[in-house]
């Protein structure tokens, strides 16, 4: 059933990759997304670009893509991806990243998570040593844990981010804090420490920064518009309406 499944998904995306460049348009895009690239609550659009800013962009751009291919999908997925790929042909990237790498989860979960991502950063980054960054909270009974530390972060992945930008400009969708009193449709409650995630999200900003990055990283905790009640359907999936304010927030970046 597994394989049936990954076939047909894959034939989906095949037709949506064709059909985004059937007709020549003004320039190309590669999007790279986690969960986040996705209608969640909608069966057919599944890790495809049914119903999501991609498809919405599509009208005006070709587009290259990636939705959430894996279990769990990071920046050093993305990394990997674009290590050895003919960047030339894209006017911009856009990547909606981050929030699986950072994001604190059961203690549990560590060989599923981290064992799989380290082997990446270890071809990546041959001399670097991603540690894993631990917390006192508990979830569910279980020390927490995010996939690396700050300092790996900041010393490896953001400038491997920024050199890429050198070559092709980046828009990096960024994070919004979680409402802990509001599940949406998500089953369970988040951890308590879950908004460690704007720790790293300050993080990237400051370290941009100092690298006088040419990265457009987009904050979503600091728009006022945003509302994650009404905009996510968990604090992290994008509803319908949260599509199209990410819609709206690309395309003026891209008319820039």
């Amino acid at each position: 059933m597994y394989t049936i499944k990954k076939s047909l998904l894959y034939i989906i995306n095949l037709y949506y990759q064709i059909l985004f460049n059937l007709i020549p348009k003004k320039s190309k895009l590669l999007i790279y997304t986690d969960s986040r690239g996705f209608l969640v609550n909608c069966l057919t659009c599944n890790k495809t670009p049914k119903e999501s800013y991609i498809q919405k962009l599509s009208k005006n751009y070709n587009i290259d893509f990636q939705i959430c291919p894996h279990k769990h999908t990071t920046l050093l997925d993305f990394l990997e991806f674009v290590e050895n790929k003919d960047l030339s042909m894209y006017s911009n990237i856009i990547i909606h990243l981050g929030i699986v790498d950072f994001s604190p989860r059961p203690i549990s979960q560590k060989n599923m998570v981290f064992t799989k991502k380290r082997h990446i950063a270890d071809k990546l980054f041959p001399n670097s040593h991603m540690s894993i960054k631990y917390y006192s909270e508990q979830y569910e009974n279980e020390t927490t844990f995010s996939l690396y530390d700050i300092h790996f972060f900041n010393e490896f992945i953001i400038p491997k981010i920024d050199s890429i930008s050198k070559k092709v400009d980046i828009i990096w969708l960024g994070l919004n804090s979680v409402d802990l009193t509001w599940r949406g449709n998500y089953f369970k409650d988040r951890p308590q420490n879950i908004n460690e995630i704007l720790t790293y999200q300050n993080s990237i900003l400051d370290t941009l920064c100092k690298l006088n990055s040419s990265v457009k990283y987009i904050n979503i905790n600091e728009l006022n518009n945003f509302n994650a009640r009404e905009h996510t359907l968990d604090n992290m999936h994008l509803s319908k309406r949260g599509f199209n304010f990410f819609y709206n927030l690309l395309i003026k970046e891209l008319s820039k």
